[in-house]
């Protein structure tokens, strides 16, 4: 047992909260109470409610034996949230272990050096420490100690404004943090990263921004945990004028109502402006006529200032006195139809930020159509096997998808993807989400959903035919809420599809794991990477009665 609680304890530092599933796993085992309180404080930490954690950990503490590896971790933890807390006596218990450094075990010495390498760093540069040395260079050899000590490198020069140096550091951080993974060592260096270049390289910075939002994706089913990605993205597809920042906008919108309430940064109470501003701009595909506002008006008016009426009517395509009509306030509403005619009429340029919404809405609806042209021609040469994997993974990688209920019905729209892809094409024809749809399912997507997508696609490429198509077909006869908890076990399988250098003895899901060719380990760590015990027994329940 002390050999696997050690096992473990490595494997959470070495994958932050990657490792969740291997921590509800070890928190289901007979444990000595120390390493129980220990596990306890690691969910409280991932949840950022620091002064419970320091609860369990200090419980931990008390009940310690002469194990030094354990002492040292605890230790190591309680300065982490002691310093969250803004504790001054973090400052007490790190000068005890650098003294002791030497002392340490290795184990606890790798979880440690980054600790106290920020800590000296920092006393470096407000000028109370000469140098920063360590009695080891085991911290170099250990990929998950390096990356959080390139990460405070990287973070240090950003205080003294060197920028370059600093980026090469957060490059760095975020390579040594895929080859482990580490996803928070992913995310946090990609995002301060492209952060930090936006105003100096724009269009470089959004392909960095990008790439961290896709393995958002990949790596994380809690997104609003990171949203701060979110609004790194937006940023920058400010600055650049991105003509994709609508569906960031929508990201932005449908994972704001998972974020806390209050409590400072990270809440909806700290991205209250950005969701206000996000909630003014989301596309709406349904809107048929728009209400004609003075700001309308004027920036119809502006088109043509030069212009006098009947110019502006042939420039524009509007009879003389309709325009007028429009021009004058006469005219209450605008058909959509009307707005896109003239956007396509004068090649019309809009600005996504500050352009009026109905003009902003029906050339991103305009967009949509004219690249599901480009599109519904390459649908005819995809085989029928990969239009299953396609549409099904697509689908799987939506977010929230209430919102789309009155649009379609699932299996009636597989199945003309599938067999009849002509008539598939005259239903899309007619409906704006499932033209939508269509351009994810074969062409680009937002860099989060591509990022589940291609989980999803890769679960379903490994599976042979038969029992593919025997999976969909289950899964398209499920409710939506168990749907969705099918998505997460498939996307987790893949994630955690891996060596990881223990196992564990659950008698679960044999026959499913047996029927479908998959591997124990990966399918375990999937159903654990639900916290809840009701949710697991549910999804155990889903999988084992597609082999019934």
């Amino acid at each position: 047992m002390y050999k696997k609680v050690q096992t473990i304890s490595y494997i959470l530092f070495k994958y932050g909260n990657f490792s969740k599933p291997f921590l509800n796993l070890i928190l289901e085992e007979k444990l000595p109470r120390e390493w129980y309180y220990y596990f306890v404080a690691q969910k409280y930490k991932w949840s950022q409610d620091y002064d419970l954690a320091l609860q369990y950990v200090d419980k931990a503490l008390k009940l310690f034996k002469d194990n030094l590896t354990l002492y040292y971790i605890l230790l190591s933890d309680k300065v982490n949230f002691l310093r969250f807390l803004g504790d001054k006596s973090a400052e007490v218990i790190l000068e005890d272990i650098r003294k002791n450094f030497s002392k340490v075990p290795i184990l606890a010495r790798k979880i440690i050096a980054p600790i106290l390498y920020d800590y000296y760093l920092k006393r470096s540069y407000e000028g109370r420490s000469s140098k920063i040395r360590f009695w080891s260079k085991e911290y170099l050899k250990d990929p998950s100690t390096y990356i959080f000590i390139l990460w405070n490198r990287a973070n240090m020069e950003i205080r003294k404004n060197n920028i370059r140096t600093a980026i090469k550091l957060y490059f760095e951080g975020a390579k040594k943090a895929l080859e482990i993974p580490h996803p928070t060592g992913i995310l946090s260096n990609l995002n301060n990263a492209s952060w930090y270049l936006k105003d100096i390289h724009p269009i470089f910075s959004l392909n960095i921004s990008k790439k961290a939002c896709y393995y958002l994706g990949c790596f994380r089913e809690d997104m609003e945990g990171r949203f701060y990605i979110l609004d790194t993205l937006l940023e920058i597809q400010k600055i650049v004028k991105d003509e994709d920042m609508w569906e960031t906008v929508e990201m932005i919108c449908l994972l704001y109502d998972d974020l806390p309430e209050k409590g400072g940064w990270g809440t909806k109470e700290h991205y209250k402006n950005l969701f206000d501003f996000c909630n003014a701009k989301r596309i709406n595909f349904d809107i048929s006529s728009y209400e004609n506002t003075k700001e309308l008006r004027d920036y119809l008016i502006n088109i043509g200032k030069d212009m006098k009426l009947y110019e502006l009517s042939d420039f524009l395509g509007i009879s003389k006195p309709n325009l007028s009509k429009i021009l004058k306030g006469w005219t209450f509403k605008i058909r959509s139809e009307t707005i896109r005619s003239i956007i396509e009429r004068i090649n019309l340029k809009v600005d996504y930020i500050n352009d009026p919404y109905p003009i902003v809405n029906e050339y991103v609806k305009l967009k949509i159509n004219t690249e599901f042209l480009q599109n519904k021609e390459k649908l005819k040469e995809i085989s029928k096997e990969e239009r299953k994997i396609l549409f099904i993974s697509t689908y799987m990688s939506l977010i929230k998808r209430d919102r789309y209920k009155s649009n379609i019905n699932l299996k009636e729209l597989f199945l003309l993807f599938v067999n009849d892809i002509d008539l598939f094409i005259q239903k899309a024809e007619k409906n704006m989400f499932i033209m939508w749809f269509t351009n994810k399912i074969i062409g680009k997507s937002h860099p989060i959903l591509e990022g589940r997508k291609d989980l999803a696609v890769k679960f379903f490429r490994v599976l042979p035919i038969k029992k593919r198509d025997k999976f969909i077909d289950y899964y398209l006869n499920l409710d939506e809420k168990d749907r969705i908890l099918i998505d997460e076990f498939i996307r987790n399988y893949v994630r955690y599809d891996g060596k990881w250098g223990i196992s564990f003895s659950k008698s679960i899901l044999k026959n499913f794991i047996q029927e479908f060719r998959l591997k124990p380990l990966p399918t375990i760590l999937s159903v654990y990477s639900l916290d809840k015990k009701k949710e697991r027994k549910r999804l155990v329940n889903i999988l084992d009665k597609i082999v019934l």
